[in-house]
């Protein structure tokens, strides 16, 4: 029993370390290309708008079209 569990034992820490290391590339690839869409949303609209205003009413100089096509993206 003692040497089986020893062979168990070795073969779930060599397997277990590739996973968590590809875990934890996944995590940050993901993390970076979230990153990347905010980049991309926050260029995409016409003004620079702080992030309090989004959550409140938007200034009044931002044309109707990019609050209409904008707006899905922020809910």
């Amino acid at each position: 029993m003692y040497v089986i569990w020893n062979h168990t034992s070795w073969i779930i820490c060599f397997a277990l370390i590739p996973i968590l290391i590809v875990l934890i590339i996944v995590l940050v690839s993901l993390r970076r290309r979230a990153n990347l869409r905010n980049d991309e949303r926050i260029g995409h609209t016409v003004y620079t708008i702080p992030r309090s205003s989004i959550t409140s009413n938007y200034p009044v100089t931002i044309p109707s079209t990019s609050i209409n096509m904008d707006q899905g993206k922020y809910i």
